[in-house]
Order: structure tokens, then sequence, then C-alpha cells
């Protein structure tokens, strides 16, 4: 019985099944919940993230501003690309609870493909990789966002450098800055690779492509208004949340309140750092560690991070923690990031400790944190060693 079970656990497609399956019961989850109230006003779905992306396809092709509210459909603004709404005409056509499940299990498909297509030593540790994952991707998926999209397409740009394939390595970027906007700063992967010229080319074409892409259902004049719009709506998404990030982690620990804007240029310096270690870019564990130090900083630098965001941190994590050396420490990250950043938002953990501890203290971010930190003073010490196993 237990090869048996060993047998399952280690089944490549048994992990598919799982990451299907855990998909299709978050989105029945959300389906059954049916509406909720919201300040007594209106009645919204529990995937209300989901109608926003379906009813801004509409919005688009009617030709209406994407970028305002409309209370008599969905909760919140949409905040993504105008060729983001466009990308989501097939999932409009479905009725809305089909749509919604399909949406998921291609979320949770590419992350799982992107995974498996990962350069990681031997097909027993991707397994792990994959393992580790599932959990934070179930919470991503209950929330029907894009981050599970946005992990899995910075994982498939790494595998395209790698594979040699900068003009796929430029589409992921793209896509997932056409998405969200803190997807360029997957960009900094370049300085790693050879043909820097032919990368930025193809990141132009791409960009010309997917910023004119809407133009196949709206006039010029439209889509230059729906660019100036979202422009605007960025300007003025200004949140006084600190989110589960360091802002957060400072404000909650120690009192301290330093500007957003300098915490970032400064996490953005330290990110940077590593690359005037040039002497080694040949070495695959230290563009590794570039992925995972790039995946964890866009969450824990994000002052609007929330637990759906973190599978991009956990991702990230999961390529510096199955891709070194074993030793005890990295064991103890292992458990201490699966226990606080994974299992903490989950019944798992009582109400009271999540509400009273976990939440006020920011404690899923605090792992992802140091881990980060870890990771920038293995690079900058030459301290990386790859696993063999």
């Amino acid at each position: 019985m237990p090869s048996k079970i060993k047998q399952y656990a280690t089944s490549v497609n048994v992990l598919l099944g799982l990451y299907l399956l855990a998909a299709i019961i978050a989105s029945a989850h959300l389906i059954f919940l049916g509406n909720k109230p919201f300040n007594g006003l209106n009645i919204y779905k529990h995937y209300n993230n989901f109608i926003i992306f379906r009813q801004a396809f509409f919005h688009l092709i009617h030709s209406q501003d994407l970028y305002i509210i409309y209370p008599s459909e969905q909760y919140d603004l949409f905040k993504y690309s105008p060729t983001f709404a466009l990308a989501m005409a097939p999932f409009a056509l479905l009725p809305d609870w089909l749509s919604l499940i399909v949406w998921n299990c291609f979320s949770s498909i590419l992350l799982f493909y992107a995974l498996k297509k990962f350069k990681f030593v031997t097909e027993k540790v991707m397994v792990f990789a994959l393992w580790f994952v599932l959990q934070e991707n179930l919470t991503a998926i209950q929330s029907a966002q894009t981050n599970s999209i946005i992990a899995a397409l910075m994982l498939l740009t790494f595998s395209a450098f790698e594979n040699q394939k900068n003009h796929l390595a430029a589409l992921f970027i793209v896509i997932s800055a056409f998405i969200k906007i803190f997807g360029v700063v997957a960009f900094t992967l370049f300085f790693l690779y050879p043909g820097k010229l032919k990368f930025i080319r193809w990141s132009i074409i791409w960009s010309v492509i997917l910023l004119l892409a809407p133009l196949v259902v709206i006039p010029p004049q439209q889509l230059i208004f729906l660019y100036k719009s979202w422009w605007h709506m960025l300007q003025n998404d200004h949140s006084i949340s600190y989110g589960l990030s360091v802002m957060g982690w400072l404000k909650s620990w120690f009192g301290i309140d330093p500007p957003k804007l300098f915490i970032v240029i400064s996490g953005a310096a330290f990110l940077m750092l590593p690359l005037i270690k040039k002497n080694q870019y040949g070495s695959i564990i230290f563009r590794k560690a570039m992925l995972a130090s790039i995946m964890i900083w866009v969450i824990i630098f994000n002052h609007k991070a929330e637990s759906s965001t973190f599978i991009i941190a956990v991702a990230g994590a999961a390529v510096w923690l199955f891709g070194i050396k074993p030793s005890k420490m990295l064991l103890a990250f292992v458990v201490l990031l699966f226990i606080l950043t994974c299992l903490s938002p989950t019944d798992l953990f009582p109400r009271v400790i999540r509400k009273e501890w976990v939440e006020p203290y920011v404690l899923k971010a605090v792992p992802c944190i140091v881990l980060w930190v870890v990771i920038l003073a293995q690079m900058m010490g030459n301290k990386l060693a790859e696993r063999t196993d």
C-alpha cells in the first residue's frame, strides 16, 4: 500500500488532476455561495472579480469607458489594459458560471505547465515544487483573479530565455505587463542573457501588437480615450492601506511609516544590485535566484498585496527552495513559508488567531520578506549552490 501511495503522490498526471479538481471545487464553491450584499446597498456575486473581467469585454465592444464604476453590474474598478478586456472574449461568450470554471481551470493548467517545464534538476524535485505550490494556487483561484497566470508567465519567461527563445520571452513579459503593470519587472531578466538587441526588438513588436489589438473591435479615437482613462485611473488609484507587504510589516511591527515611494525605490535598488555580479551570469542557479528574487519582490513591495497575490511569491520561492543544495536552513524555510504563507489564511488556523495575529502582523508576508533578503545575500556573497538530486 505505501508503494501505491508513493506512486500516486509522485505521478505528474495525478498532480494535474489535483490542480484541475482544486479549480473546479473552488469555482463551484463561489457559485453556490450565491450573492452577497455590500454596504447594504447592492448585491454582488462572490466571484465579483471575474464579473469585472467579463463585463470589461462588453464595455469595450460597446465603446464605453472601462475605467469607471458600474455599480449595477459589479463592485470596484476594472484596472487592467484594454487588451486584457479584449482577451476576455472567449469567457464573456459563455454563461458566467461556466466561464468561471473554465477561467480557473485555465489559470491552474497554465501554472502547472509552467512549473512542469521549468528547469528543476530532476522530475522528483519538480513534483515536490508542484505539491508545494498547490495550496497557494487554491488560495489564488478562490478569488478568480489573474495572479496564477502572472506567476506562470514569469516562469515561462525564464524557460524561454534558457532555451534561447528571446521572442517568446519578450511575448510572455509583455503579456504579463498588459495584465498587471508590475509584470514589467520581469524585464530585469534580460540582462542575464545574450541577444539583448533581438529581445528588445521583439519586445517593441509585441508591445505594439498588443497595444493596438483592441482596434479589431473599437475605432482608434476610442482606443486613445481608453488609454488616457486607464492612465488617469492608475494615477488616482492610491490606497491608504499597506497590504501584505514590506510597508505593512514595517508599520505593524515597528510603527515605522516611511513614504511608500521611498520603500519601493530602495527595494528596486536592492533588487538590481546582484546585476553587478556579471561573472555569475553563466551560473544557472544565479539566474534562478534572480527569477525567485523578482517574483517575490513584485509582491512584498506592492502596497496592495493581498492573500491571493502570493501565488507569485510562493512560485518564486519554490524556484529557490527546490533549486539550491538542501540544508537545515532550507528545510526551516520550506516549513515556515508553507505554514505562515500558504496555510495561515485557511481554516486550519483558528479564526481568532487569524484575526488577532496573522492579519494584523502581516504574518503571511514575513517568511517571503526574510527569504528575499536571504536570496539577495546569497547572490551577493556567491554562496549559491545548486542541488544535484
